[in-house]
């Protein structure tokens, strides 16, 4: 449970960001303020994992000395700006005061929750609309730098921008690699030049962002490279073929094995011969046995209680949700209409999947074929 305090000026933004949270049972608000003063003690009493706030609050805290915390006794909470492009400008002075996340303020409900799980996980996030673009020398279209800094980086330089990814300072980073503050700014000098970038500023930015894009993708691999099977349980043939494109396009390398219903993909479930899943992708309609049916039975099987099971369907009602959350699902999706969302949606699922640490082998299943045969030669 990450427990949150929000420290917002207007009224309707901290209902805004209660109602998104509500429901997600890793994040709780425990409280909020209008303003540093009046949510200070209350913060001093609850001890929250993060904080949200405006510039206003971080700059009223940060004045007053309090920071980050009053007593030594527990660990400072993690603080979440909530601000805009002309706010970006105190990027050094807010990583300073300990922000380690940067919310825009047309943050959708679905980013805002994953923002804050990042940063609760130790993360940096910032807002893809709070990064700066570059404008290009003819056209004076707006782009990002798609170079790679791995390649065009000497060793120290690539040092000196991982550490500037992490947040760190000039001193900060001459402390850590035993050179001198100077020789660091140096080298950030050299980096922008070889990166096309303009100043510090953008150079921070862009880091943070080369960080966030590489953390993903590290969590999306894992996902991918999968070598156990995922079981999709599906009567719909045009739904089969459209999960089948979407982890085509990603691209995922595990087997798709899929059950027209819950009698069938408990069959393949409980044949021996059969490497267990690492997840089961199931949809609730379907006939002879629907996905709530299959669920009963699954749970009760002491071999395959323990299976991951992420809901597919076209059902929106809270209901069902909350039915199946019951059941001890993993997540729920509702289907997309477009092969394009499918694949977003199969991004996010890889993301998601990425953060968590895998789920062992339920009690009695089959290893897999490498492990056997390991097995079977001690």
């Amino acid at each position: 449970m990450t427990r949150i305090f929000l420290i917002l000026a207007h009224t309707l933004t901290r209902a805004g960001l209660r109602n998104c949270l509500a429901g997600n049972t890793d994040l709780q608000v425990v409280g909020d303020a209008p303003d540093a003063a009046g949510g200070w003690p209350q913060v001093t009493q609850l001890r929250p994992d993060l904080i949200v706030l405006d510039g206003v609050a971080l700059n009223a805290l940060h004045a007053s000395g309090r920071f980050p915390t009053d007593s030594d006794k527990s660990p400072a909470p993690t603080l979440v700006l909530f601000t805009d492009n002309d706010a970006m400008e105190q990027t050094d002075s807010a990583l300073q005061a300990g922000v380690r996340g940067f919310l825009d303020t047309a943050t959708t409900p679905e980013a805002l929750i994953s923002a804050l799980r990042r940063v609760a996980a130790g993360e940096r996030y910032v807002s893809p609309a709070l990064l700066p673009p570059r404008v290009g020398p003819e056209e004076g279209v707006p782009v990002i730098p798609e170079t790679n800094p791995e390649s065009l980086l000497s060793a120290r330089e690539l040092e000196v921008f991982i550490l500037t990814a992490g947040g760190l300072e000039s001193k900060e980073i001459g402390d850590r690699l035993g050179i001198s503050p100077r020789t660091v700014d140096v080298h950030r000098a050299n980096i922008r030049q070889k990166l096309g970038l303009s100043g510090v500023h953008e150079l921070m930015r862009y880091a943070l962002m080369w960080k966030q894009n590489r953390e993903r993708t590290n969590r999306a691999g894992r996902f991918c490279n999968e070598r156990r099977p995922m079981l999709l349980v599906e009567d719909d043939e045009v739904d089969v073929l459209s999960v089948q494109r979407a982890l085509a396009r990603l691209p995922a390398r595990f087997q798709v094995e899929a059950a027209r219903n819950g009698e069938e993909a408990l069959a393949w479930l409980r044949n021996h011969g059969n490497v267990p899943p690492f997840m089961i992708l199931l949809d609730i309609n379907m006939p002879r046995m629907n996905g709530h049916e299959f669920l009963a039975e699954l749970r009760k099987d002491p071999a395959l209680k323990t299976l991951p099971i992420v809901v597919l369907t076209t059902s929106p009602h809270e209901a069902d949700r909350d039915r199946l959350y019951a059941a001890g699902i993993t997540a729920y999706f509702v289907k997309p209409t477009t092969t394009e969302d499918f694949s977003e949606l199969f991004r996010t699922l890889a993301e998601f999947w990425g953060f968590n640490s895998p789920p062992p082998y339920p009690a009695g299943a089959s290893a897999l074929p490498a492990e056997r045969e390991r097995a079977q030669a001690a």
